[in-house]
């Protein structure tokens, strides 16, 4: 089996699409826990100053 330099490109291509992809997902996902963690944290905070 000989593999041509096209076929490495495309397949390293859609590697980096899809850890975009993953890297976009998770992101967003860390993003949105740590809104809530601070969201959590100044109800906490705003209740001690009551």
């Amino acid at each position: 089996m000989t593999i041509n330099i096209l076929e490495i490109v495309l397949i390293t291509t859609v590697i980096v699409v899809f850890a975009g992809i993953a890297y976009g997902i998770f992101a967003e996902v860390l993003v949105s826990s740590g809104k809530k963690e601070v969201l959590i944290r100044n109800e906490k905070s705003s209740k001690r100053k009551r």
